[in-house]
């Protein structure tokens, strides 16, 4: 008689789904400290002359320099020097290999970027926060054992914790990571970014406490706000387009320069902090700017379309040259830039019009960058407070998608190093 065949190993999806809100709430912690330190950093630039926005001074470019070259040096030293970034880098796990992620790595790419955001550098701080994330729950399922498919939402969790205490936007964390990271979606999969998203951004609330931007009424609702809204989504896209490629020319650049890490992230820093001494608004990850735009602060149209190039170029610059960092809140603020633009270029630019339009924009840009379009309404809806941007946020987004569709632009993401 033939020896009866073993099961197959059995699946532990269940153990996952336990594990994810414990995943979301370490990931969870990890962002908002890389979140303060950054901010306290920032603050400690302003007391030099200003890491960011019209005070930033020859004392705060040296400090820019410093803080990136001193980036560098960890880098270079714990051997961590980013060959792609937190995105992507999930991506290729969640595709392939779980085990993959560099989780000691990822710790010292956080502390990098922290150094360099916060004392100006150009990126987004959520990227080294998506990688910690995601490193941590791949730890996390391998020590209890997981499976493949039950390791990859973990994984998923634990990104959408991180994103979530990030951006602050639980909703948007979540669909970002189903529409973004995930290759293979189902019931599970949802249980556990929804429940890592709730759980990341409780821990911010928690600790750092809600911060709701206060919109009031939207004037984007008559037929002229809905042809301003299909000019945020033409604006958003090209943006959008300019930001991708210039951070994969500048990866491009990288590559070929020859320099060695050090040489070529300080050579990046010195260009950023020339940037910061004409436009001091296009530095940091934006954490300051993209909020005074949401809500509706006044800027003469000069600055805002300094601001969008002003902000690609650095970004570009930045994540060029070596340093670990996001596109996500760059893509926000040149979208949310491009918007007010398009308020004071075609309606009237007053506060509530200006505000409406920056949210539009930043949701547009968004979409154009990753090809996420529930992220982007999702963002419409979570910043607003409600529906009311929905109509014309929806032409702007199904503006800019059909546009970088058209154009056969790159998604960022899908770029061996975006």
């Amino acid at each position: 008689m033939a020896p009866e065949a073993l099961p197959p190993p059995r699946s532990r999806d269940g153990l996952a789904l336990v594990l994810a809100p414990v995943v979301g709430a370490a990931a969870g912690l990890t962002a908002v400290g890389t979140d303060a330190a950054i901010s306290a950093l920032r603050h400690l630039g302003r007391g030099r002359g200003g890491v960011l926005g019209a005070g930033f001074g020859p004392a705060a470019a040296v400090v820019l320099v410093v803080g990136a070259g001193a980036a560098a040096l960890i880098l270079v030293w714990t051997r961590s020097v980013p060959e792609a970034r937190g995105v992507p880098l999930v991506m290729e796990a969640e595709s392939a290999d779980p085990r993959g992620l560099p989780d000691r790595a990822a710790w010292w790419r956080a502390v990098a970027a922290a150094l360099a955001i916060g004392t100006g550098s150009s990126a987004g701080h959520e990227g080294p926060s998506v990688l910690l994330g995601a490193a941590l729950a791949e730890r996390v399922g391998r020590r209890v054992g997981l499976d493949a498919e039950a390791a990859r939402r973990l994984i998923a969790a634990g990104a959408a914790a991180a994103i979530a205490a990030s951006v602050h936007l639980p909703l948007v964390a979540g669909l970002f990571v189903l529409e973004v990271l995930l290759p293979r979606r189902d019931l599970r999969a949802l249980l556990a970014v929804a429940s890592g998203a709730t759980v990341g951004w409780t821990i911010w609330s928690v600790l750092v406490g809600p911060r709701r931007l206060t919109l009031g009424d939207q004037p984007l609702t008559e037929e002229s706000a809905l042809v301003a809204a299909a000019a945020i989504g033409v604006a958003a896209a090209a943006a959008s387009m300019a930001l991708t490629y210039g951070i994969i020319g500048g990866d491009r650049l990288r590559t070929r320069s020859g320099l060695g890490p050090v040489a070529r992230i300080l050579l990046g820093a010195v260009v950023v902090a020339g940037l910061g001494l004409a436009l001091g608004p296009v530095l940091g990850s934006g954490q300051v700017v993209t909020p005074t735009l949401l809500r509706g602060s006044g800027a003469a149209t000069p600055l805002l379309l300094a601001l969008v190039v002003g902000k690609v170029v650095a970004t570009s610059v930045t994540l060029g040259s070596g340093l670990p960092g996001g596109a996500f809140t760059p893509a926000v603020l040149v979208g949310a830039a491009s918007g007010a633009l398009v308020a004071q270029a075609v309606l009237g630019g007053t506060p509530a019009e200006v505000r409406a339009c920056a949210v539009v924009g930043a949701a547009a840009a968004l979409a154009a960058l990753a090809r996420a379009p529930l992220t982007a309404v999702a963002l419409l809806v979570e910043v607003a407070g409600g529906f009311a941007l929905l109509p014309a946020g929806l032409v702007a987004v199904a503006v800019a998608l059909v546009l970088v569709s058209v154009s056969g632009a790159t998604r960022l993401y899908d770029a061996a190093t975006g």
